[in-house]
């Protein structure tokens, strides 16, 4: 990477509360471009019975089809490969199971990646045990669909929130 930089990953938990909060700091001369994305993988107990809802009139990439579309289901679920980029979302989202519930909020991160590899493409991952891809889902608070310039002295941050509930 050609450029100065300073680079902070902040983490808080309390209660059954958890921020994480990425600062991106330009420390050089120029100005650059960059795209950042919060790789969160959630555990579930049984990946078809999450129901993910918040999405919903949201445009997507689906990247096992190579199709852009909007979706206008109440809740994504999950029963096959899923690998999406949903642009422009404004709305918290919610993760949901049997017993439990998960809020997930996101500020200056546009973009939410939802990915399960589901089993052929687990299998070929080293470290997913089989049957593991059955236990979480990404929920990943990203910038990606346009690098966020930083003009020299500028800073950028953006912050993911999941609240239990």
């Amino acid at each position: 990477w050609p450029h100065r930089f300073a680079l902070e990953l902040t983490v808080c938990l309390r209660g059954d509360r958890l921020d994480v909060e990425l600062a991106v700091n330009n420390t050089g001369d120029s100005a650059f471009d960059f795209m950042a994305a919060l790789h969160t993988y959630l555990r579930v107990a049984e990946i078809e019975a999450v129901r993910l809802t918040g999405l919903r009139g949201c445009r997507y990439e689906d990247f096992p089809t190579g199709a852009m579309r909007i979706d206008e289901e109440d809740a994504v679920r999950i029963d096959s490969e899923v690998d999406r980029i949903y642009y422009g979302v404004t709305s918290a989202l919610q993760l949901g199971e049997a017993q439990r519930r998960l809020r997930i909020e996101a500020a200056n991160f546009p973009e939410v990646v939802v990915w399960n590899p589901w089993q052929e493409k687990a299998a070929a991952m080293a470290d997913l045990a089989p049957g593991d891809f059955r236990r979480f889902l990404c929920v990943e608070a990203a910038l990606i669909g346009r690098p966020m310039l930083l003009a020299s002295g500028e800073q950028w941050w953006g912050r993911q929130t999941l609240i239990a509930g």
